[in-house]
């Protein structure tokens, strides 16, 4: 159970704050070795370690020359700038003794360098898209994760070695962690978060150039039927980059147990079928419905004229919908009685809102469309996934219209507008102080939040040269 910990470090700086924090709160009998890859030019100096000089060649290649020299079978690979919980290190040796095949990670928050201090921002669960950047995902109830970081990986040192060790043909740069991770699936191991282990660490800005080669290094050696989706993620040409050469991956690939149709659709859904979609409203009049009060003003007549209908919530259940957007599980119980799971677009994850926790979509419901949400408040940069999350269903579903590129969109039942600080719909009297809420700051807030998610889109669709229309407010 004696535990190598391996140091990545391009300078000096912060190495002795993180060695003296993982002493201080790793146990003893857990802990054998320290090995610092200094991947620098300068000089470091400490008796209780192991130190590795390396030249700027990159985690990859680093992290493995340590471990050639490590001499115990769990490895943990962090990076300088990292902070430690009490016995942080015990759930990770635990996990990896129960299952010799995994990669295990704790929960990650954010640190400040400059105080040593912890945020409250916390990363449970990975993945990412198309375009391979690594992003948190909202927390499931299981343990699984598609990929973890390089900020912390746990792995036994005889099953590294039998998958490969890390991808010695990625330059510095990021991509490691998804590789190794992605490789460790399709091998036939596994990649948890284990809950009870915690760690801080110190935000990192990727400044090299080549990390869009090591990322177009895992495209083309574990799902190149899917590259396509990468290139274009990336606005780049195959040509425009430089795999390398990509031979080792490759015999490893004689190794595989299970397919990359099988990684995305059980661990990255949003990413397996959701291009499947895009251009087909192309010359189609899309129209949204929302549930606000306005809707009873709408004609039946003109909603059912339109080429595709997306329907919000329970909205859903007054017309036949091409698709159903919902993030609740409650709500996706009544409108299943109606719809088919096909009709779907669904988050990931679900909200169980009567018991308030979380489950997967995947174990709710079989044939659906799934999408990851991106960071709160984020802007809608592209009409491909990944989809904005202003914290409403809504917005996310006009996100969706327009990545089908229609002819047209327009939404109904959007009472979301603020006039002279006074929220505002056709039904007047049922706000401001009226039965639906009282006209209260909390109204205001959520209005302009939900308004400058619209400006946003709003945006997008200019740039796409889709015209977005809101109707039938007073």
């Amino acid at each position: 159970m004696i535990t190598t910990v391996i140091i990545y470090a391009t300078n000096p700086k912060y190495l002795d704050k993180t060695i003296d924090d993982l002493l201080d709160k790793t146990s003893a009998s857990l802990l054998g070795e320290i090995i610092v890859c200094l991947d620098s030019a300068e000089d470091y100096n400490r008796t209780d370690v192991i130190i590795l000089k390396t030249a700027n060649i990159g985690k990859s290649k680093a992290w493995n020359q340590a471990i050639g020299k490590s001499s115990y079978n769990k490895l943990v690979f962090i990076k300088s700038g990292t902070k430690f919980s009490v016995d942080w290190l015990d759930p990770l040796v635990e996990a990896l003794n129960e299952e010799p095949c995994a990669i295990v990670s704790p929960v990650i928050h954010g640190l400040d360098l400059n105080l040593w201090a912890s945020d409250n921002e916390k990363h449970e669960r990975y993945g990412f898209r198309w375009d391979l950047d690594l992003l948190p995902r909202k927390k499931s109830s299981k343990p699984e994760s598609a990929v973890v970081s390089s900020n912390c990986i746990a792995i036994n040192k005889v099953w590294m070695l039998d998958i490969g060790l890390f991808d010695d043909g990625m330059a510095v740069g990021t991509g490691q962690d998804i590789e190794i991770c992605v490789r460790n699936w399709l091998l036939g191991g596994y990649v948890y978060v284990i809950d009870d282990s915690m760690i801080s660490v110190a935000a990192e800005i990727d400044a090299s150039s080549k990390s869009i080669d090591n990322k177009a290094r895992i495209v083309e050696a574990w799902f190149n039927k899917y590259a396509k989706y990468f290139y274009a993620a990336k606005s780049v040409k195959p040509a425009d980059v430089n795999t390398g050469r990509l031979d080792k991956l490759l015999l490893l690939k004689e190794k595989q147990v299970k397919s990359i149709d099988w990684f995305f659709s059980n661990l990255l859904p949003e990413l397996y079928g959701i291009f499947d979609y895009k251009n087909i409203g192309c010359k189609k009049k899309v129209i949204i419905i929302a549930n606000g009060a306005s809707l009873d003003y709408v004609d039946n007549g003109y909603i059912n004229s339109f080429d595709i209908l997306i329907g919000i919530d329970y909205a859903a259940l007054l017309f036949d919908c091409d698709y159903v957007f919902t993030e609740s599980m409650s709500v996706l119980t009544d409108l299943r009685q109606k719809y088919h799971d096909n009709k779907f677009v669904l988050p990931t994850v679900l909200e169980n809102r009567l018991r308030g926790n979380y489950a997967m979509t995947s174990s709710v419901i079989n044939d659906c469309v799934q999408y990851e949400r991106g960071e709160i408040g984020s802007i809608p940069y592209s009409e491909n996934p990944p989809f904005i999350n202003f914290d409403s269903i809504a917005l996310t579903a006009v996100h969706f219209a327009l990545f089908l590129n229609p002819e047209i969109v327009t939404l109904v039942g959007f009472d979301n507008k603020l006039i002279k600080s006074k929220s505002h719909s056709s039904k007047i009297s049922q706000y401001d102080g009226g039965e639906l809420w009282p006209d209260t700051e909390n109204t205001k807030k959520r209005y302009a939040y939900y308004e400058f998610g619209l400006d946003q889109l709003s945006q997008l669709a200019m740039k796409m040269n889709i015209p977005l229309v809101r109707v039938n407010h007073a």
